[in-house]
């Protein structure tokens, strides 16, 4: 082979060494995001849960003093409560199908 055939050869094997270096790189972080991304969302959304739970804790609390001062209808009350639990129950469920 002359040395421009080599050349040409030599080129193409450095080239190929990269460029696999690169794809196994870029898999790896892939690889590494995709474990990752999971564990984040995981965890903004059993955050976002929790800021949930304490603000309905909170409405309930303030409706609570307020039934004091106005002593809605039990009917009123009870809704309240129902609404709360569905949301709980909503919220449970998104976080598990996570």
């Amino acid at each position: 082979m002359s040395f421009s055939k080599h050349l040409v050869e030599a080129t193409i094997n450095r080239l190929s060494v990269r460029l696999g270096e690169a794809i196994i790189n870029g898999a790896e972080k892939i690889a590494f995001l995709s474990n990752e991304v999971p564990k984040k969302m995981r965890k903004e959304l059993e955050l976002f849960q929790e800021e949930v739970y304490e603000e309905a804790d909170r409405l309930e609390k303030q409706d609570n003093s307020n039934q004091d001062e106005e002593m809605p209808s039990n009917a009123e009350g009870n809704n309240c409560k129902e609404s709360i639990k569905r949301v709980r129950l909503k919220i449970s469920k998104i976080s598990e199908s996570i």
